[in-house]
């Protein structure tokens, strides 16, 4: 029987790298749809709600809601529930135009962190993965394995993992502080959605306190939030993967295309 060669780090991470480019172009694709398309149907809805309003407040007839001649209601009365029902139906649908697309961006970054950290272990354990230590390297290998498995457990945050990423590995995950604190602001405020509605807590507030929010405020994510938050992540993926890359893998042959360029 042939054996399946063993992929090498470089084939790994390459798989890493376009599973993950691949996840995050659907999320982005998917927010931009489905924002594009219920903004337009919507309008629709929207329109279609203000003319009936406008034809039952000036006493045009409108399918029933209930059967006036079995209940006994008045048609009179039944005309003013259909209008009062009109109104309401009018407010919820002003009030979900407003809020489903900061709710649906919220989803998107949750999601988009989720999709960040992924990549981040991906890449660590195909390093580990490939690593042949001697009989003496053994121990401070399967050390290392254990604190990373506890850190992806839930202890600790991104700094916490950028440093023990230095330690360990000799890289750094991002460039200067400011993309660090770009990136550790954002995470933090995904721990936010999921764990308390994205109410401020003493943990955020302490952790940044240069930024202007009290605690119990509800933070919001719009566009350019969104828009921002996605490009730091890239960013970091991007020039991480090529790090990776420039230490542990041996340079390919000149002849070849596929040699690792820097992220942009």
């Amino acid at each position: 029987m042939a054996t399946v060669p063993t992929p090498s780090l470089r084939d790994k991470l390459d798989i890493i790298a376009n599973r993950h480019r691949e996840s995050v172009q659907t999320l982005r694709t998917f927010v931009s749809e489905t924002l594009k398309n219920f903004l337009a149907s919507s309008d629709n809805w929207y329109r279609i709600l203000q003319d009936q309003m406008t034809h039952a407040a000036m006493g045009g007839t409108l399918p029933p809601l209930r059967s006036s001649a079995t209940l006994g209601v008045p048609p009179v009365d039944m005309q003013r529930e259909i209008v009062e029902r009109l109104q309401k139906a009018q407010e919820d649908f002003l009030r979900m135009r407003k809020d489903f697309p900061g709710l649906l961006l919220e989803m998107a970054l949750i999601y988009r962190v989720a999709l960040f950290d992924a990549f981040l272990a991906d890449v660590i354990a195909a390093v580990l993965g490939t690593l042949t230590p001697t009989e003496a390297q053994m121990a401070p290998l399967v050390e290392t394995m254990t604190k990373w498995a506890e850190r992806e457990s839930g202890k600790g945050n991104i700094r916490n993992q950028a440093s023990w990423i230095r330690d360990n590995f000799g890289l750094e995950i991002f460039t200067d502080e400011a993309q660090c604190g770009a990136v550790d602001e954002l995470m933090e405020r995904r721990n936010l959605y999921v764990h308390g509605n994205g109410l401020v807590n003493e943990k955020y507030a302490r952790r940044f306190p240069s930024l202007p929010y009290t605690i119990g405020q509800r933070l919001f994510v719009d566009n350019g939030y969104w828009a921002v938050s996605d490009q730091h992540l890239q960013m970091v993926s991007e020039a991480f993967v090529y790090k990776v890359l420039t230490k542990f893998c041996p340079p390919l042959p000149t002849t070849s295309t596929a040699s690792p360029t820097p992220p942009p």
